[in-house]
């Protein structure tokens, strides 16, 4: 990265110098001020906790993503972590700044590493969307250095799950930003990237409908031979199904055909924008496919928001079931948010799978503190004890009420 200096950094940026809390050395670092400047605060928040709309006090400045400047990156050993960690490294007791060190250093001395890669393509002064997506796998990829996932005989030499969770949360939603078009509306290509990244998702998503009707098709199969079996057959019930599915399916072969139109003529769009923009800054190219080229040296990195939730809900199950730092209600509502953020993106057996570790938790936990209330030996205790009880069950409550749903 190029030495910045306070003429290329705008307002309300600011350069500060900050002490890298994984080499102690002072480095310049590009700064947003955080919410309580009250310059910009969150407008709409989704269940995932996602700000998809920031107000700003001044309108001059909504153009800045502040997700784009959550991780702090170190120019001298390339340490990236999230802000908090530099600014006070000591306020996380399970803070590994100093224990990655050694493993980084090594790292950047290999021949062909991801830290050196993605460190060419960050330049803090300029961010957007894929260098902000750089600096997260950045960050990432330093967090597994450590050994893991699993905790090790030592947990101090283990990865921290909980970062790591909310790492490849924040890189889900730069991924669905992406693909909303709102990281590239002021790209130089216009709204090329976005038109494309529709249409192939658009494709996918004509594909998926074709395996749906099948499975309409099968379940249906089943349930008429089950009414059957019941002697509850109506003939007329599933001559209307057939009718509605032989429709189904004729509107289907027109979709499939028009989209796979679709996709072919934005491939020759795609060839002939690609000859005639300039192969240096403007170059246009698949940025997913760009990320996929690095498999060899990181297997199944990953390339799209799904991707990204489906790990950070493993990382929150592991920060629920070892942390120490956590109590058994915190890491039980981080459970409790990795199941719904496989519901919102429709992961049904992922969700299944952390769903039976949720209520085995919470049923022991509920029962651990039915136990404490029979003993309990003064008013205080007990309160405190069905204050946490009634927060046990608002939990179940509500998770059980999203997995029906979901």
């Amino acid at each position: 990265m190029t030495e910045m200096n306070n003429k290329k950094i705008k307002p309300p940026l600011r350069l500060k110098k900050m002490k890298c809390p994984c080499c102690n050395e002072f480095v310049d670092v590009v700064l947003l001020p955080d919410l309580t400047s009250r310059l910009y605060w969150p407008k709409k928040k989704g269940k995932d906790q996602h700000i998809s709309l920031w107000e700003w006090k001044n309108p001059a400045f909504e153009h800045i993503n502040p997700y784009f400047y959550s991780i702090i990156y170190c120019p001298k050993c390339f340490f990236a972590d999230f802000r908090e960690e530099f600014i006070k490294s000591d306020i996380n007791p399970s803070n590994k700044a100093k224990i990655i060190h050694d493993q980084l250093s090594k790292e950047k001395e290999k021949k062909e590493s991801l830290i050196n890669i993605f460190v060419e393509k960050i330049t803090i002064e300029k961010m957007d969307f894929e260098k902000a997506i750089y600096i997260h796998l950045l960050a990432i990829a330093i967090q597994e250095l450590l050994q893991g996932p699993e905790p090790q005989e030592n947990p101090r030499f283990s990865r921290d799950w909980k970062k790591l969770a909310r790492l490849y949360l924040r890189t889900a939603w730069l991924f669905r930003e992406k693909d909303s078009g709102k990281a590239v509306k002021n790209s130089q290509e216009g709204h090329f990237l976005e038109l494309r990244e529709k249409i192939h998702l658009f494709h996918k998503k004509v594909d998926s409908l074709k395996t749906d009707m099948e499975d309409i098709i099968n379940l249906m199969s089943y349930q008429q031979n089950h009414e059957k079996q019941k002697n509850i057959f109506d003939k007329n019930v599933y001559l209307g199904y057939q009718s509605s599915i032989k429709e189904s399916i004729g509107v289907y072969n027109k979709i499939k055909k028009a989209a796979i139109g679709l996709k072919e003529k934005n491939e020759s769009h795609f060839s002939i924008v690609k000859d005639k923009v300039p192969m240096e800054d403007e170059k246009i190219y698949d940025f997913k496919a760009s990320l996929k080229s690095y498999n060899d040296l990181w297997p199944n990195i990953p390339t799209s928001e799904i991707d990204c939730m489906n790990i950070s809900a493993q990382y929150f199950q592991l920060t629920a079931d070892n942390d120490r730092y956590i109590s058994n209600i915190e890491g039980l509502k981080m459970l409790e948010f990795s199941i719904n953020i496989l519901i919102s993106k429709g992961l049904k057996e992922k969700v299944h799978h952390i769903y039976k570790v949720f209520s085995k938790r919470a049923s022991d936990l509920r029962s651990g503190f039915m136990k404490k209330k029979s003993s309990a030996k003064s008013m205080v205790d007990t309160e405190n004890i069905e204050s946490s009880l009634k927060s046990i069950n608002s939990i179940i409550q509500d998770v059980s009420f999203a997995y029906k749903s979901g």
